[in-house]
């Protein structure tokens, strides 16, 4: 499996050029002002849940909300080349303090469950909103798991794809087929994704339902009540407990739950959940 993009030739600049266009003119001069407001892209409304109301953002159309997330996405200065785009990549690729942390937690629950109910690392690796591919690469070397991995961005598809890594387009809350795909995988994780969607309980009893029996989702939201912080392309306000009820509202068997975060993180509420039944 290739870890970068090394021959930029004229097949990548094709598939690229539209995109990074695009994306340095959604930028503009005001840094994304005009896509990272309410006005004329989303909705705001009141939503009720058993454990409390909740001010969510709608997008007014699909576009609106990815345009936002690209706003979010690997950083495309107005100067730049396809080169500097993937070496940017490449040199992320680390695994960092936020990375060991999850990764630590998972394999200090694997250690502790029952070896013949645990096959957490039988199967695939897959992770939801990628982003860079950074995961995938450590669960492939560390673990032998074949990863493939869901991101609503186009551009971070395309990059991770000239990687040679496994990458869906996907968008969560529209899902096609391809999301039937979550069956492969033993080990799901999903981190900073769902306050990303405006309705992140239907997205979680998506992944729910096309999960296998006897996987485990690792996943992770910060704790951000109030108003969604737009500036972050964030839809949905986390308050402590939310994601507890959700996932055990859609079927999910709650294993453990953590706050543990990296130096100066922000904070957050991660759970490893458990599919045991249809």
């Amino acid at each position: 499996m290739s870890n970068v993009c090394n021959n930029i030739d004229s097949e990548l600049i094709g598939e690229f050029n539209d995109d990074i266009i695009n994306i340095i003119k959604l930028k503009s001069d005001n840094n994304w002002a005009d896509i990272r407001s309410v006005d004329g892209n989303f909705i705001p409304s009141e939503r009720e849940y058993p454990f409390g109301k909740r001010i969510v953002f709608e997008p007014i159309e699909d576009i609106k909300n990815l345009n936002l997330q690209r706003s979010r996405g690997i950083g495309i200065p107005d100067d730049c080349t396809i080169e500097d785009i993937v070496n940017n990549v490449n040199h992320s690729m680390t695994i960092g303090e936020s990375d060991q942390v999850r990764i630590n937690e998972i394999e200090k629950v694997y250690h502790l469950l029952d070896a013949s109910v645990c096959d957490m690392f039988k199967l695939k690796f897959c992770e939801i909103g990628f982003r860079i591919p950074r995961l995938m690469r450590y669960y492939f070397e560390s673990h032998d798991m074949q990863p493939f991995g869901f991101e609503y961005n186009p551009l971070n598809v395309n990059i991770a794809k000239k990687m040679g890594y496994d990458a869906i387009h996907m968008n969560l809350m529209d899902p096609d087929d391809s999301i039937k795909r979550l069956k492969e995988a033993s080990l799901v994780v999903c981190y900073h994704v769902l306050e990303h969607v405006s309705r992140p309980q239907e997205v979680l009893k998506n992944i729910f339902t096309h999960m296998s029996i006897g996987s485990y989702l690792h996943i992770e939201v910060p704790i951000e009540p109030g108003i969604p912080r737009l500036q972050f392309g964030h839809l949905f306000p986390f308050d402590h407990h939310d994601l507890k009820y959700m996932g055990e509202s859609v079927g999910f068997k709650l294993i453990t739950c953590s706050r543990e975060t990296h130096t100066g993180g922000p904070v957050v509420e991660r759970y490893m959940m458990l599919k045991d039944h249809e």
